[in-house]
């Protein structure tokens, strides 16, 4: 399939890697969160893009672009908002910049809101380079999903997790586009989630002060990879049984990918040499409580020096992964851990949180209770949606 539609923020359909004269890059995904309290308190993560064909490499552009410039375009919305050093800032053009949070520019941020759909619905947009001709040079698809500071946020690992192992569930979704090597029934269980709704328990009635439940994709996979997995996330479609004779076709909610914002090289010996990954993805996730702590209206001294804590739990395949999770504040009772036989178990035989972190044999010790049918299992959703949850996190990082 081609396109030669270069003005659209739709290019996520195009499998191409060029749009014409219009080099194609890779960008993960923008979280804008707005405090409920008070409007003006608004906070976004950085602009992670790559126009490198072969490594990925990041906030590099593809050629010789000279005096090029780097924006942000959102959907519907008038404004180019120039990228420097991953921030957004306003244009010059428009009046004086002011400072916001987390280094963006605040008059970018509040515009973006005024922009962006809020809640589960998400905002197509694009990285681009411009030439001072004003032609487009490149582009780099992504999405802005903006959330509350009140959401609360399940992070899903991608390889092993919605896939049934990594090398495999790779090569699938990037090399031969094959979606059918996933553990059954995770998209009717995310979605359920989301909208904390069990439908193979319909007698369970979750308590009404459970908040919107956010997905986030947290993936290892390096930027030059964000194209094909954002691809494989939003077309991957399971049979759902309606009835004895009927079946619908459910995909994934939607919800922001994040992922590793180095080179392939780099996460490669951060998989098989160091066995690392789970600092980088521990990293990522202490920038998402930052995020929420960057628009809290309390004070530090309000809520005893802690962290709040925007996670409700969070989902792998790997020990690494509980690491990880656990490294960024979330108890263990809200991780879980699913197996290549679709089993998974949830670490709650010990609920501390306080202390350094554990070793790989301690999280693998601290597994209590187990959904045997996996995604699928009875008791999961209703297991997740009632769980105890903590205010506040103590991260080691």
């Amino acid at each position: 399939p081609s396109c030669n539609n270069t003005t659209c923020c739709c290019v996520d359909s195009c499998s191409v890697f060029s749009l014409g004269s219009v080099a194609m890059g890779h960008a993960f995904d923008l979280i804008l969160v707005q405090s409920d309290q008070d409007p003006s308190l608004t906070n976004c993560s950085d602009v992670n893009y790559s126009f490198d064909p072969l490594l990925g490499v990041p906030n590099c552009c593809i050629g010789d672009i000279g005096d090029a410039d780097i924006f942000l375009e959102v959907e519907n919305c008038d404004i180019r908002f120039p990228i420097e050093n991953n921030k957004i800032k306003y244009p010059a053009s428009y009046g004086q910049e002011e400072s916001g949070y987390g280094g963006h520019d605040a008059k970018a941020l509040k515009k973006l809101t005024e922009c962006c759909s809020h809640g589960e619905e998400a905002t197509r947009a694009r990285v681009v380079v411009v030439a001072q001709s004003n032609r487009i040079l490149a582009m780099a698809p992504c999405y802005i999903h903006f959330w509350s500071s009140s959401d609360r946020i399940f992070v899903c690992d991608i390889d092993g997790t919605i896939t049934k192992s990594n090398l495999r569930g790779l090569l699938d979704t990037v090399v031969t586009q094959q979606y059918s090597y996933c553990h059954d029934g995770v998209c009717q269980f995310l979605q359920s989630l989301v909208a904390k709704q069990d439908e193979l328990s319909p007698a369970y009635e979750p308590t009404p002060t459970i908040p919107n439940i956010r997905i986030l994709y947290l993936s290892s996979r390096p930027l030059g990879l964000a194209f094909s997995t954002r691809k494989f996330l939003q077309q991957l479609r399971q049979e759902q049984p309606i009835s004895q004779r009927v079946t619908s076709s459910l995909g994934l909610p939607r919800g922001p990918l994040i992922g590793f914002t180095g080179s392939l090289r780099q996460i490669l010996v951060m998989e098989l040499m160091t066995h690392s990954v789970h600092e980088f993805k521990a990293r990522a996730l202490q920038r998402v409580v930052n995020l929420w702590n960057s628009v809290d209206s309390s004070s530090p001294r309000a809520r005893g020096e802690k962290k709040i804590n925007p996670f409700w739990a969070g989902l792998g395949n790997t020990y690494m992964d509980a690491q990880a999770y656990h490294e960024a504040g979330m108890d263990l009772q809200q991780i879980y851990i699913i197996d290549k036989n679709s089993e998974i178990r949830c670490l709650d035989r010990n609920t501390a949180t306080e202390g350094m972190p554990m070793d790989r044999d301690d999280y693998r010790a601290s597994q209590r209770t187990l959904f045997p049918f996996g995604y699928q299992d009875k008791n999961i959703i209703r297991h997740i949606l009632s769980a105890k949850q903590p205010d506040i996190v103590s991260a080691y990082i």
